[in-house]
């Protein structure tokens, strides 16, 4: 993949909603974690269908996985991701948001999440959550 088909998430998002959907910053309401990007406009891409995948990092840098987490190619050795969504992508803007059902005991901190499409990291943002 040359550099200017390199595919770009922006204005990335990450959000710990309640069971009411409701945006929080406490683990204790968190059932959900959110993440919500827009892949920009690219002519030079190559359009079709793409897996799209997160990893979520712990504060203490575990990711986080369920039975649905796998792997995916990325700097030349198979990573574990989070989560993962197939798009449709047509060269215009696309809006993703990937949702993350909360099922283990989590801690206090900074949460990272890195996106990736087509073997690159194509963004990265973080959450600070509290007890």
């Amino acid at each position: 993949v040359t550099l200017a088909a390199k595919l770009n998430a922006v204005g990335l998002t990450a959000k710990a909603l309640t069971k009411r959907e409701k945006p929080t910053t406490s683990l204790k309401k968190t059932t959900i974690f959110a993440v919500s990007f827009t892949i920009a406009a690219n002519i030079t891409a190559e359009v079709g269908y793409k897996d799209i995948y997160v990893r979520i990092l712990t504060p203490a840098e575990d990711l986080l996985t369920n039975a649905k987490s796998g792997t995916f190619s990325y700097d030349g050795s198979e990573v574990q991701y989070s989560m993962k969504k197939n798009i449709e992508y047509g060269g215009d803007e696309t809006h993703v948001t990937i949702y993350w059902n909360r099922n283990e005991t989590l801690n206090p901190g900074t949460y990272k999440f890195e996106v990736y499409a087509d073997g690159n990291m194509i963004g990265q943002t973080s959450l600070k959550m509290e007890k």
